[in-house]
């Protein structure tokens, strides 16, 4: 459980580090008013660059909402034809807090970090959401698990063979006690 939750936080920090590094390249997008076959281009490009899956949301403009309380909608995804799920808590957090926040999904299989993106403050434009999947997270610790045993394994077998040496010199050893022995008492 320990290295598994080592292992959860050091993808979250790396998560949070790519945010935190390519929201420049998302906030000149969004100055620059690109089309959306652009668009799409650049969150893939992203999304191969940082090794993530990268989801670009915009805030729909409600008039007498709150900024943290707009809804958002998905702009831009970089796994084209899959359903995204918008974690609408962490996008209201990150919104709120103005900067990166978080988390590991509710299911336990992806960490993410979502980044509002443009001037701090409110109304928050876009909101970019950082997704990896926690897939190879298991793969390690089973793989560490196994190895364990493995180990385990391989140090009994020696403890046992050694074992059987030692008692098998001592037995020897009282054999040849008691051959001399007899010999004396004859």
């Amino acid at each position: 459980p320990q290295l598994s939750s080592n292992l959860e936080e050091q993808k979250l920090r790396d998560l949070r580090r790519v945010a935190v590094s390519s929201s420049g390249t998302l906030e000149s997008a969004m100055e620059r008013e690109l089309s959306e076959p652009k668009l799409n281009d650049l969150v893939r490009g992203l999304a191969e660059q940082t090794e993530s899956e990268v989801t670009l949301l915009a805030g729909e403009r409600t008039p007498r909402t709150p900024a943290e309380q707009r809804p958002f909608y998905v702009l831009s995804n970089s796994s084209v034809g899959r359903q995204v799920h918008v974690p609408t808590a962490l996008v209201a957090e990150a919104v709120r807090t103005g900067g990166v926040v978080t988390d590991i999904d509710q299911h336990g299989e992806q960490v993410q970090a979502v980044q509002p993106l443009g001037e701090r403050g409110p109304p928050v434009e876009w909101v970019a959401v950082y997704s990896r999947s926690l897939d190879d997270v298991a793969g390690t610790v089973s793989l560490v698990g196994t190895e364990v045993l493995v180990a385990t394994g391989a140090a009994l077998l020696v403890a046992l063979l050694g074992g059987y040496g030692v008692a098998r010199r001592l037995a020897r050893r009282v054999t040849r006690l008691e051959l001399a022995a007899k010999d004396v008492a004859a």
